[in-house]
């Protein structure tokens, strides 16, 4: 449960009893104020990307959840905590709500994997489209059968986002966007048409071969 979507249902969700509740800080404080959620009966706790939740900020809302309200203590509940990275915020949050933990790492902490090639390219605000189109144009020679990489481009606007994607299906590359004004019903489809294409090109390529250029920014 999150984002302003579909409110009355969920009451009514919730007025009928679940096993699961999955929601975002916010909106579970919002409910908790409001009676309308008890945790009373949690046995499991599962914080997932913890880093990213305090980067945004919700550190007061997931500490008010798990110390103020009627969460049960630690002992009677098993918590669960994942994050990308474990910074000295992250281990805090760890120690406060874990007893006895077992941190499990998947490669080195803090480390970025190998198999990224990371460049930094220094270009001009309207040659950025042109200098896009020449590192797409590039990827699909070299791609198997002449096929397009998948490729992730992040913009610094949805306005932004919109328009890149106009004009890269105008000029051949079929694209798509996901951001925040687009609607619910509309976001699964650009989901799944990303999904098509991974399995269209084949799971190898998803996993060894999809470029991915996050130091682009394009306006």
């Amino acid at each position: 449960m999150g984002g302003p979507e579909g409110y009355i249902s969920l009451l009514r969700d919730l007025e009928r009893g679940v096993d699961i509740l999955v929601a975002t800080p916010g909106r579970l404080v919002d409910l908790l104020e409001r009676a309308r959620v008890s945790l009373q009966m949690i046995r499991y706790l599962a914080l997932d990307e913890a880093d990213r939740m305090l980067d945004m900020g919700f550190e007061p809302q997931i500490r008010k959840i798990v110390e103020q309200m009627d969460m049960p203590p630690q002992g009677v509940r098993q918590t669960m905590l994942f994050s990308a990275t474990f910074p000295k915020e992250i281990q805090k949050l760890a120690s406060d709500f874990l007893s006895n933990y077992v941190f499990l790492a998947v490669g080195r902490v803090g480390s970025s994997t190998d198999l990224i090639v990371q460049r930094v390219e220094f270009v001009h605000d309207t040659d950025k489209r042109s200098h896009l189109m020449d590192l797409l144009h590039a990827q699909r020679a070299n791609g198997v059968h002449g096929k397009q990489y998948l490729t992730l481009v992040f913009v610094e606007t949805k306005k932004g986002a919109d328009s890149l994607e106009h004009w890269l299906c105008m000029n051949g590359f079929p694209a798509t966007t996901i951001h925040g004004d687009r609607t619910q019903q509309v976001r699964p489809f650009a989901i799944l048409l990303v999904h098509y294409f991974v399995v269209m090109r084949g799971a190898r390529m998803w996993l060894g071969n999809c470029c991915y250029w996050p130091n682009l920014l394009l306006s």
